[in-house]
């Protein structure tokens, strides 16, 4: 399996599941036992686009390119940044109650954000390989 496709199906495994996550806590019948679920989801979405992140670098250092010469690559590297900037705000709300509310805001917006650049860079990642 090459190098791309092993970065493609990563990315796109933890944007799906990132998703999921979001489908979730906006589906009222699930509000009741959302949580777990979208806890699940959104932490297995940030370690497949880590792995997907990681295949990238390793093909981009094989071909003798620059890392950060292509607007797919700043794209995703932002949405990765929010990514996990999401999730460990989705964390710390449990863990720092005195603040918690102001924690859980930041969290939606940040998931918002992402999602957003996600897709920004899905995008710009099928242009960039002809695909789309």
């Amino acid at each position: 399996m090459t190098l791309f496709l092993l970065h493609a199906g990563f990315m796109a495994a933890g944007c799906l599941s990132i998703a999921g996550g979001i489908i979730i806590v906006k589906t009222p019948s699930l509000k009741r036992r959302y949580f777990k679920f979208h806890k699940t989801k959104g932490l297995a979405g940030a370690v497949s686009c880590l792995a997907g992140l990681t295949a990238a670098v390793v093909m981009v250092s094989g071909q003798g390119g620059g890392h950060l010469n292509v607007p797919h690559a700043y794209l995703g590297v932002m949405a990765l940044l929010g990514v996990f900037c999401t999730a460990s705000l989705g964390l710390w709300q449990f863990r720092w109650k005195a603040k918690a509310q102001e924690i859980r805001n930041a969290h939606r917006w940040f998931g918002r954000i992402s999602s957003l650049l996600l897709l920004a860079a899905v995008i710009s990642g099928l242009l960039h390989a002809g695909i789309f």
